[in-house]
């Protein structure tokens, strides 16, 4: 259950509207992701999973 959530920056590229941020779970743990285009991707901190994560910038790059 999340409890809130925070966009932090936002990026638009074409149709494609990103936002940057992290959402809080029910033990107030911040997960660092992104939205994109309103669906949210969690991402995984790479050094440890134990570790709070907020993602606080975002750039998109159209291809």
């Amino acid at each position: 259950m999340m409890r809130g959530s925070i966009a932090c920056s936002l990026a638009v590229s074409g149709d494609d509207v990103c936002a940057g941020g992290f959402v809080y779970d029910s033990s107030f743990t911040s997960h660092g992701g992104y939205w994109k285009n309103g669906d949210w991707v969690g991402l995984t901190n790479p050094v440890d999973t134990a570790i709070e994560m907020r993602i606080m910038s975002v750039t998109v790059v159209a291809k």
